[in-house]
């Protein structure tokens, strides 16, 4: 199962505590948080950390780290408090770093290694 762009304002509103668990989205803050996913997305896409596209559901692996990473953008956008900032603030961090690490991975696994034949 994978996380739909349709659901992800109301995980990254729930993660900045802006709404309850089940809690419903403003139309405004969905457009928001939306547009802010496009942001960190296309930036990702950038330094190859990204092997989705835009328009698909995000990838399980992958949601946590989105959703860190999309709350980190808006933050500052909602009421959120410091130490709930402080905290997605470092998960973003940790989000980059795993993303790096998967896409490194990847591409370790992409390498051909030549046979030799004895």
């Amino acid at each position: 199962m994978s996380l739909s762009l349709t659901d992800l304002p109301q995980r990254v509103l729930q993660r900045l505590s802006v709404i309850e668990i089940g809690g419903s989205v403003e139309a405004d803050h969905s457009a928001l948080v939306s547009s802010a996913y496009q942001e960190v997305y296309y930036g990702l896409v950038d330094e190859g950390l990204i092997e989705w596209s835009d328009s698909e559901a995000i990838p399980d692996k992958r949601a946590l780290a989105m959703i860190a990473l999309t709350a980190d953008q808006v933050k500052f956008d909602f009421q959120v408090p410091p130490d709930v900032r402080q905290e997605v603030g470092a998960q973003a961090a940790g989000a980059v770093a795993f993303l790096r690490r998967k896409a490194t991975n990847a591409a370790n696994r992409q390498k051909s290694v030549p046979f030799l034949d004895y």
